[in-house]
């Protein structure tokens, strides 16, 4: 490790030196690696809902209930104005 001074030659600082840059590199990847498992899993969670949304968006009652969610978003735009000219 070191010379008989005790002085630490070139090639064993430059040696210490490249283990602790692979051991941050190690770090940095693993890191990143955990990273892209959880981008995954959350593209995997939107497309599901997305599936989930379009399940709903094409069924019958969803269809037939339309004029209802229309009725009811005027109701709430008519009561709101109301409101607020009150």
């Amino acid at each position: 490790m070191s010379t008989e001074t005790g002085i630490t030659t070139d090639w064993e600082r430059r040696a210490r030196d490249a283990e602790a840059a692979l051991e941050e590199s190690l770090r940095e990847r693993n890191r990143l690696w955990e990273e892209l498992q959880a981008l995954k899993a959350d593209a995997r969670e939107v497309e599901a809902a997305k599936r989930e949304v379009y399940r709903v968006e094409t069924s019958a009652s969803w269809k037939v209930t339309r004029p209802l969610r229309f009725a009811k978003t005027i109701w709430h735009k008519v009561k709101r104005r109301l409101d607020l000219d009150s």
